[in-house]
């Protein structure tokens, strides 16, 4: 499962997006973290921990979808997802 959120600090798009994966079972679920900010906050840490590959994307737009795909046969997306994020969205679902 991926879930691509703009950064993973201490927002509540963040604390509503961890429950998706906090407690998910690894040995059944491989768990990818795509984000577009890297903070080193303390709950980015946290984050990082509970999930099997942590991801900074690219700048580029079709970079971005293009790593997504690579990976993904589900995605999730964090709860607030902006103007930014719009786009990427749109496109990454595409098959």
């Amino acid at each position: 499962m991926g879930i691509l959120s703009r950064h993973f600090t201490p927002h509540t798009e963040t604390f509503a997006t961890i429950p998706l994966f906090e407690y998910l079972d690894r040995d059944q679920f491989e768990v990818i973290l795509y984000t577009l900010q890297v903070t080193q906050e303390p709950l980015e840490q946290y984050c990082l921990s509970r999930v099997d590959k942590w991801i900074h994307l690219p700048p580029q737009l079709i970079d971005q979808v293009q790593t997504i795909r690579s990976f993904l046969d589900s995605h999730s997306y964090g709860a607030k997802i902006g103007k930014l994020l719009q786009k990427l969205v749109k496109e990454s679902q595409k098959k």
